[in-house]
């Protein structure tokens, strides 16, 4: 007797956080952040260039946040000022891990995501809202932020 082929993971109903970057639309699983917050005036971290990355305060701790420019890899000149940070959590942890500004959070969906997802940080694109929408992983974007923040404190020689 034969052994059942597994079955294909199915679709799953997702509610999502929809926001705009550079006139680009996005969206991140509701379940992914933990908060919306209106921008707040940002910190230096020392050793590292105030335009990639900086501290704001989240509820008395620091929340470390990476540029709309570096994450989304687009020329600061094209962006308005952040409305909003999206408070991002690692592994569904409840402190926030990252905060990622963005133009404006444009409200909620409901969409059904594949379960063959793209390799990088666009896992999925959607028309959501008369929009192509590219849906992302908030752990992917946690760690090109991680990668980001190492390479820029690498010495000048080893990058």
């Amino acid at each position: 007797m034969s052994a059942a082929s597994p079955r294909p993971a199915a679709a799953a109903e997702t509610r999502l956080v929809l926001f705009e970057v550079a006139g680009a639309a996005y969206a991140l699983p509701i379940a992914e952040v933990l908060e919306v917050m209106e921008s707040a005036p940002t910190a230096g971290i020392p050793g590292l260039p105030r335009r990639l990355a900086g501290v704001v305060n989240h509820h008395g701790e620091a929340l470390p946040l990476v540029s709309r420019e570096a994450l989304f890899d687009v020329p600061g000149e094209l962006l308005p000022p952040a409305q909003h940070v999206l408070v991002l959590a690692d592994r569904g942890g409840e402190a926030g891990t990252l905060g990622v500004p963005v133009d404006r959070v444009v409200g909620l969906a409901d969409a059904t995501l594949s379960p063959h997802q793209l390799p990088g940080l666009v896992v999925e694109r959607l028309p959501l809202r008369g929009r192509l929408t590219s849906v992302l992983d908030a752990r992917r974007l946690i760690g090109r932020a991680g990668a980001l923040i190492e390479v820029a404190t690498m010495p000048a020689a080893a990058r």
